[in-house]
């Protein structure tokens, strides 16, 4: 990344307008459609009642949209915007995030279902969105899968953060759809990213693009990365064994809490400061599902909760920020349209009958709720984009300057279009389409029993106690008959 030609001060006042506007924005949202307060402690948490009940905005939507107008529209003191401090600042609360999810995960077995929805849809949605910008762009095959990785790339920082939350709430619990969608979700990234960088490659190889390695290198390097980010997750998670020789009470929450902390700012920043730039998803996942079976009951969800929804403002107004409405090209809109929205339609279908070969029989509504949750997209891809347009421009390849200014449009306004409409329609239409796990039903329901069993046994010992008494007195009597 290049050096910021502005100073310090002008960035740091950049990035603060643009996170206050976003909090400020964040606030007006609970207000309207309610609010949430994690719980932590001995405080059990708040819900804000929403005013508006009918439609349900989460408030990251807000904080991502004003974030992106605020860098795009207000000019002057945010021309400074520190795109290079976003990027590692994202990657940070990104890598947190994951692990949280790791965290909480819960798949039950149903191996099958993840790996089917992680693969299956994504592919049917780039094949369509390949062929059809093949017929609109003349475009290259190579370069059209390229543009079909960079639309299908799921948006974990909006599909996850919406999912916890209902997770939170108890929906989907039962048959643990939330947990299955956002593993299939970091999975499908993951292979997304690979298949991306094979496509890129081949396609500079085609259209005489240099680069530094070679052709196969380049490939397999894609695959390397990620099994060493695995390594590098499970290593992280192992080392989470020293904290079973501490007492497990308040304390030592907060000292897990911030090694978990120390270790996703480490995932986040060496991710983004090194080769290994994709990997730091699946190591961050990895990273929380190897705490959770290291971890057991004792993992500090309350407490990394808090510290991610402090963090809020500054993670979702950098998702925005990231979003640049000046590379986009009018004359390239009305087809990127045709594009994304037949790829969306292709991968709800897809996800629809997929769902139906599950092991846990899922309904329909939530075989919709899980075709809805894969609509948004963010920015997981959309800087690959610009990058081949920054390396066709550096080498003066007009083709590729052509071809990279249609990526990068697309990209973005992928990024516009599934990103808000997606949070709304999950967080509205999840407490519809979901059954809501009730802890304290269920609490009841196990300790009723176990009552009525204490006072059965209660009665048989009185019983017994008045036939001991009975038998008593009877024995009694024949002694006193006898000695007459």
């Amino acid at each position: 990344m290049k050096l910021s030609q502005y100073q310090i001060k002008e960035q740091v006042s950049a990035l603060a307008i643009a996170i206050f506007i976003s909090f400020g924005g964040a606030l007006l949202t609970g207000i309207f459609f309610g609010f949430q307060f994690p719980s932590l402690g001995r405080f059990k948490g708040y819900r804000w009642k929403p005013i508006i009940k009918v439609l349900q905005v989460p408030s990251l939507t807000i904080m991502i949209i004003l974030g992106c107008l605020s860098r795009n529209y207000i000019g002057g003191i945010m021309n400074a915007y520190p795109l290079r401090w976003t990027v590692v600042i994202k990657s940070i609360c990104l890598s947190i995030l994951l692990t949280r999810s790791g965290l909480l995960m819960n798949i039950r077995r149903n191996y099958f279902t993840v790996a089917a929805l992680s693969i299956i849809p994504q592919i049917c949605e780039v094949i369509t969105i390949a062929l059809i910008s093949y017929g609109l762009f003349k475009m290259p095959i190579t370069l059209c899968f390229t543009l079909g990785y960079s639309i299908a790339c799921l948006g974990p920082s909006v599909m996850i953060p919406v999912h916890l939350y209902l997770n939170g709430q108890g929906y989907g619990k039962d048959k643990a759809i939330l947990s299955q969608l956002i593993v299939a979700g970091i999975f499908e990234d993951t292979h997304c990213i690979i298949f991306f960088g094979i496509c890129q490659t081949i396609a500079y190889y085609q259209n005489s693009m240099q680069t530094t390695q070679s052709y196969g290198l380049t490939i397999g390097l894609l695959f390397v990365d990620n099994l060493i980010g695995i390594a590098v997750g499970i290593l992280l998670g192992l080392s989470g064994l020293i904290f079973r020789c501490l007492c497990q009470n308040n304390l030592t929450q907060y000292i897990k809490l911030c090694f978990v902390v120390i270790c996703c700012i480490g995932i986040g920043v060496s991710g983004e400061e090194s080769s290994f730039i994709n990997a730091k998803y699946i190591t961050s996942l990895t990273f929380g599902i190897t705490l959770q079976r290291t971890w057991g009951q004792s993992r500090p969800i309350n407490e990394l909760k808090w510290f991610q929804w402090c963090l809020g403002p500054i993670y979702f107004s950098s998702v925005g920020g990231a979003v640049n409405l000046s590379a986009m090209r009018q004359s390239d809109i009305g087809y990127g349209v045709v594009c994304i929205m037949s790829g969306l339609v292709v991968r709800l279908l897809t996800v629809i009958q997929v769902s139906q070969f599950s092991k846990v029989k899922f309904n329909f509504k939530e075989k919709l709720f899980m075709a809805i949750s894969w609509i948004p997209k963010t920015a997981v891809l959309s800087t690959q984009g610009s990058a081949i347009l920054n390396d066709a421009i550096d080498q003066n390849n007009t083709q590729m300057i052509e071809y990279g200014k249609i990526i990068q449009t697309i990209s973005v306004l992928s990024i516009i279009i599934t990103a808000p409409i997606g949070a709304i329609l999950i967080n509205t239409l999840g407490p519809l389409l979901l059954q809501q796990k009730n802890e304290q039903q269920q609490d009841t329901a196990i300790e009723i029993p176990i009552q009525l069993e204490e006072k059965q046994i209660q009665q048989i010992a009185s019983s017994n106690k008045f036939q001991s008494q009975e038998n008593n007195k009877l024995v009694t009597n024949s002694t006193e008959v006898d000695d007459k």
